[in-house]
């Protein structure tokens, strides 16, 4: 059975689910008919000037437009989603974000099944492509790290499951995910297509992820959180060699969000560790290598030292801040700084692989939001780096807007 029949036959067993699902599902008065479908669209375009330009650093494009297609349907008892992203200037990142299937047994539970984003950071699972509901033009630099070529997939394929526990006015959330994605660890090319949605689940990654967030006020925004993810998954940047590398990775991410009046405070620190050890034959291997090639150093290193080398963990944390002077008018800072925490000699094989290993990088912008679901902001960026004390600034002027389809 191709991937298409197989998308074609979940939708079709489950849209009779949803026929059964009866405005009594729950035995409360929030239970909802069948909605046969909705759409929301949420569109960017982004002009950026940059103002310098590290040496030896790629430049940046100057314009780009994005659009995000947010599908919901289903019933209160089986609810529906699914996400499609465009984006003209990346080919890679055209694809089906989401295909969800959910079933709520009750108000506060429901499990998905399907394609979902990551949520092991508290940024990507709120505003994941950014857009009109981003608070700012850009993700925190964190979110690069992990997902955009980084160590973790930004979408993965499994079950999802969400849970809530009110308390007075309070409410404790819980989730937990159990699922697979796609190898992206030193692999820039991504194998998902925009047509092929369901390969995730052949992929060899394995993802475990468990969070627990707490609301002192469940119908208001301030939370406090933490998520624990374990990964399992083959490390492909010595494939070339014959030898097979695995790798676990854990990532630790504790988050805060708090609105007080006319502010906003967002924190955010994450931990991330990963363990891989040389396979047997390995240092043999490199004997005959030329230690003059950049590459081959870097392959010299993990066999002489071992885990010592491909061992270590990052250190990464951000403190956004927000005011809102009106009901149109809002301006925002952030600062970032990033770390590997490791050996000397591990840091000169990143360096090799042209990685910067230490680096800081600070925002500021304005946003003006006007006719409800429009909004204008202009950003100025400064990306450092701690090691070579490089700097490169960019200027970002940028159009969002929502817009929701058959209202």
């Amino acid at each position: 059975m191709t991937k298409l029949l197989q998308s074609i036959f979940v939708i079709a067993l489950y849209f009779p689910l949803t026929l059964l699902a009866r405005d009594d599902s729950f035995p409360t008065e929030s239970a909802l008919p069948i909605d046969w479908g909705h759409l929301s669209l949420f569109g960017q375009l982004v002009h950026s000037d940059e103002l310098s330009r590290a040496p030896g650093s790629n430049s940046e494009k100057l314009s780009d437009a994005s659009l995000d297609i947010l599908y919901t349907g289903g019933s209160s008892r089986f609810p529906m989603l699914a996400e499609y992203f465009y984006d003209s200037e990346d080919h890679d990142k055209r694809l089906l974000n989401r295909l969800q299937f959910g079933w709520r047994p009750s108000e506060n539970t429901t499990l998905w099944v399907g394609k979902f984003n990551n949520p092991n950071l508290y940024w990507h699972d709120s505003y994941h492509d950014g857009l009109y509901f981003s608070p700012s033009v850009t993700a925190p630099l964190q979110s690069a790290v992990f997902f955009d070529g980084g160590v973790t997939a930004p979408q993965i394929s499994g079950l999802r499951l969400d849970h809530a526990i009110q308390y007075k006015q309070s409410e404790w959330r819980f989730n937990f995910v159990a699922a697979n994605g796609p190898e992206v660890l030193l692999n820039k090319q991504s194998d998902v297509k925009p047509g092929d949605f369901f390969k995730d689940f052949s992929n060899d990654q394995r993802l475990y992820i468990a969070g627990l967030s707490f609301l002192p006020d469940a119908l208001g925004e301030t939370e406090f959180g933490v998520r624990y993810s374990k990964v399992n998954a083959p490390w492909r940047a010595f494939d070339f060699t014959g030898f097979e590398f695995n790798l676990d990775e854990t990532v630790f991410n504790a988050y805060a969000n708090l609105e007080i009046d006319s502010w906003r405070f967002l924190l955010s620190y994450s931990k991330f560790k990963q363990e891989i050890n040389v396979p047997e034959g390995f240092a043999e291997f490199t004997a005959s290598l030329d230690p003059n090639n950049p590459i081959n150093a870097s392959l010299l290193l993990a066999a002489n030292l071992g885990v010592q080398v491909l061992n270590g963990s990052l250190n990464l944390r951000y403190l956004h801040v927000e005011f809102q002077f009106n009901e149109h008018w809002m301006a925002y800072v952030r600062e970032e700084q990033f770390e590997v925490d490791a050996p000397a000699e591990a840091k000169l094989a990143l360096a090799q692989f042209g990685v910067d290993f230490e680096y800081d990088k600070h925002i500021a912008g304005v946003r003006y939001d006007f006719r409800e679901s429009h909004a204008l902001s202009l950003q100025y960026s400064n990306y450092r780096s701690s090691i070579s004390d490089q700097e490169q600034s960019t200027l970002h002027l940028v159009w969002s807007f929502s817009l929701e389809v058959g209202e």
